[in-house]
C-alpha cells in the first residue's frame, strides 16, 4: 500500500518535472536551433511542432496533478505520457536513430549542458514517473480514502 503522503510527494515531483521540461520546450520553440527545423524520424512530425505539442502536454499534466482531479485520472495521465516517453526512447535506442526531437528543446545548447548527461537524467525521471504512476494505479483500490475520493469525484 502506498501512503497518502508518498502519493502527494510523487505528484509534487511530477509537477516539478513536467512543469520544468514543458516550459523549457515552450520557451525554446522560437529559437533558430537547427534541430527544430528537422522532421523527427520516429514520429514524422516536424521537431518544432513536436516540441510545442509535448510542452503543452507536459505543462497540462503538471497543472492536472496539483488539482483536485480524481487520483485515478492523475495517475493515468502520468502513466500514459511516461509510457509514451519510454517507448519513444526505446525506439530511439533500438533503431539507433539520430537527430530526434530534443527533450529540452534548444536549452541544452543554450546553457552548454552535456546532452548525454541531460538525456540520462531525463530517462531516470521518466522511469520514476512510470513506476510511481504504476504503483498508484495498482494500489488505488487498496487505499480506501483515495478510492472513495476518486469514485465520488467521478460521479459528481
Amino acid at each position: 500500500m502506498v501512503p497518502r503522503d508518498v502519493i502527494r510527494g510523487f505528484y509534487l515531483f511530477t509537477m516539478g518535472a513536467f512543469f520544468f521540461t514543458g516550459m523549457a520546450k515552450l520557451l525554446s520553440i522560437r529559437s533558430a536551433a537547427r534541430i527544430l527545423t528537422l522532421t523527427d524520424p520516429i514520429t514524422g512530425i516536424p521537431n518544432r511542432h513536436l516540441v510545442l505539442l509535448t510542452g503543452i502536454i507536459e505543462t497540462s499534466i503538471a497543472f492536472l496533478v496539483m488539482t483536485r482531479a480524481p487520483e485515478r485520472v492523475k495517475a493515468i495521465a502520468v502513466w500514459v505520457f511516461s509510457s509514451m516517453i519510454l517507448a519513444y526512447r526505446f525506439t530511439k535506442s533500438a533503431f539507433n536513430v539520430g537527430d530526434t526531437c530534443p527533450c529540452l528543446g534548444s536549452l541544452i545548447a543554450t546553457f552548454h549542458l552535456s546532452s548525454k548527461d541531460v538525456e540520462g537524467v531525463l530517462l531516470s525521471i521518466a522511469v520514476v514517473l512510470f513506476i510511481g504512476s504504476s504503483c498508484i494505479l495498482c494500489n488505488l483500490s487498496r487505499i480506501p480514502d483515495l478510492a472513495a475520493d476518486s469514485c465520488s469525484r467521478e460521479s459528481s
